[in-house]
């Protein structure tokens, strides 16, 4: 007798993915630090210690919450804000920097070796660089990671985790699209409810809105779109076919790719149709097959994205630890200086 595999929803893949643990950027770039004459104020232990606040919330959302829902990606959005907005405040309150800590901020965050990173422009450090200038460059530089990498790989894992769960549930009900056959060497397929199913997940995410796009991040009621080469930087950074690129308006959009879907419906063309077509055992098992390789080829996708936004995740983490450090460090000079 033909045995019948249960079909049941996988797993989501991907989101237990250990993250790796990567240096912060270190390319050296030739800059001179100009000389600091500022002594520590009050106003300087206030500003730092809100900066030294902001960095560990930053950490602590980095850390404890995955990027699956909006809401968990709003957390981790302002908690970047927030984090940028005290390191501006630092800016111009003109906290000074000893020559190793104004060296070491310089070098974690050189836009050369931070450009690979982001496809927004970068603070360029100057020959001559004072420190509120390297807090200026800071901020510039940790506010463009955080939203324009780290903050487009969570909208892509969000995506794409959604859209594997939709494909999940459909896996789910094919308990009840299979049965045997008639002498129990055939099994029956109900071709016309499966093939429905995978064409309306396709048709959803085949639709432009800010449930179904990768890039860029979405914002507000209307769609956000992005130039042609950025969408294509993307495609390329996220290992996409080019046929998830879609024009928008004046602009382009990359979209989930629904490949597999595709060719899952395809194959199923290929055998026939009806709520109960019978198959025998050697065309089942090679439509089974096929239809296994597909999936496999969705669980691959969200693994090999949430490892990248692992990878991103890391980066930045990195980089604020670097910052916390100094920040705290500054602190602690300061508070010396006035109890002196």
């Amino acid at each position: 007798m033909l045995n019948i595999q249960n079909y049941s929803a996988s797993p989501r893949p991907g989101l237990a993915a250990e993250r790796p643990q990567t240096t912060a950027a270190s390319d050296h770039v030739e800059t001179t630090a100009a000389p600091s004459t500022t002594e520590p104020r009050g106003a300087d232990i206030i500003s730092l210690s809100q900066a030294a606040a902001k960095a560990q919330q930053a950490q602590q959302t980095l850390r404890s919450t995955l990027p699956v829902s909006e809401e968990n990606n709003d957390e981790r959005t302002l908690a970047r804000q927030q984090l940028t907005s005290s390191l501006n405040a630092l800016e111009k309150s003109g906290v000074s920097l000893s020559a190793e800590q104004h060296e070491g901020l310089r070098n974690a965050f050189s836009a050369p070796a931070l450009a690979l990173f982001s496809t927004a422009p970068m603070a360029q450090p100057r020959a001559t660089i004072s420190d509120a200038e390297i807090w200026d460059m800071v901020s510039q530089n940790i506010s463009a990671i955080g939203d324009n990498y780290l903050g487009v790989y969570e909208n892509v894992v969000a995506v794409y985790t959604d859209f594997y769960q939709a494909f999940s549930d459909i896996l789910s009900k094919m308990g009840g699209w299979l049965s045997p056959g008639k002498d129990g060497n055939t099994v029956k397929l109900n071709v016309n409810a499966l093939k429905s199913e995978i064409s309306n997940l396709i048709n959803k995410y085949n639709q432009i809105n800010k449930n179904t796009i990768l890039f860029p991040t979405q914002t507000g009621s209307g769609v956000t779109t992005a130039s042609k080469a950025e969408a294509e930087q993307w495609i390329k950074e996220l290992n996409l076919p080019d046929s998830c690129l879609k024009a928008s308006g004046s602009g382009y959009v990359v979209l989930v790719d629904t490949g597999p879907l595709s060719k899952m419906v395809s194959d199923l063309n290929g055998i026939g149709s009806g709520s109960a077509l019978e198959l025998d055992n050697a065309k089942y098992q090679a439509w089974q097959s096929g239809f296994k390789a597909q999936e496999e080829n969705l669980k691959t996708t969200l693994q090999t994205l949430t490892q990248k936004y692992s990878n991103a995740n890391s980066l930045y983490d990195n980089l604020v630890k670097v910052l916390s450090s100094t920040i705290s460090s500054s602190l602690e000079t300061a508070k010396s200086f006035l109890q002196g």
